[in-house]
C-alpha cells in the first residue's frame, strides 16, 4: 500500500487550480516561479499590484492560499498592510501546481508556526532574570532594532 505524501491534498488542489486555468491563479503561479527568494511575508496589496488584478480576484486568491494552507493571513494593524506569511517556498508552489515537482519545500523547516525561544537575562543581581520571548531565527537587522528599542526605554 502506498503511503500518501505529506501535503497530498494541497498538492492535488494546486494542480486542480492550475488545470482550471483561471487567469489570476495562473498569474500568481507565474509570479511565484520568478521569485529567487521567498520573503517571510508579502503584503497582499503588493501581490495584487504585481499581478494587476481586481480586489475581488485578489480576495479569491487569498481565500485559496488560506484554504490550502500555503500561508497565514496577518491582518494589518497600526499602519501596516495585511500580508501573507508563507509556509512554502514560492517557486516550489508554482512547480508543484504545474506538475514540475512532486513536493512542496517548506520555509524554515518542518514547523509551520513561528518558533519562539525564551531568553533569560540576569539584569540585576538581587532580582530574578528577565525573560524575553523572541523568534529563533532572528536576523541581525531585527537584533539591531531590538537594541534600539531597548535603548529608547532609558529616560
Amino acid at each position: 500500500m502506498t503511503r500518501p505524501t505529506k501535503h497530498a491534498r494541497t498538492i492535488s488542489k494546486l494542480r486542480e487550480a492550475n488545470a482550471l486555468a483561471w487567469e489570476p491563479c495562473l498569474l500568481l503561479f507565474d509570479y511565484f516561479s520568478k521569485q529567487r527568494t521567498t520573503p517571510r511575508e508579502t503584503e497582499i496589496n503588493e501581490i495584487q499590484s504585481k499581478l494587476k488584478i481586481s480586489r475581488r480576484d485578489m480576495a479569491e486568491l487569498v481565500k485559496g492560499i488560506l484554504d490550502l494552507r500555503l500561508g497565514k493571513r496577518i491582518v494589518g494593524r497600526r499602519g501596516r498592510s495585511s500580508r501573507i506569511k508563507w509556509y512554502f517556498l514560492l517557486p516550489s508552489i508554482a512547480e508543484v501546481a504545474r506538475g514540475q515537482a512532486d513536493k512542496l519545500q517548506e520555509v524554515g523547516g518542518s514547523d509551520l508556526d513561528d518558533e519562539l525561544v525564551d531568553y533569560a537575562f540576569k539584569l540585576r543581581d538581587d532580582k530574578p532574570p528577565v525573560t524575553m520571548r523572541l523568534f529563533s531565527d532572528l536576523t541581525e537587522r531585527e537584533v539591531e532594532r531590538l537594541y534600539l528599542f531597548q535603548k529608547s526605554l532609558v529616560k
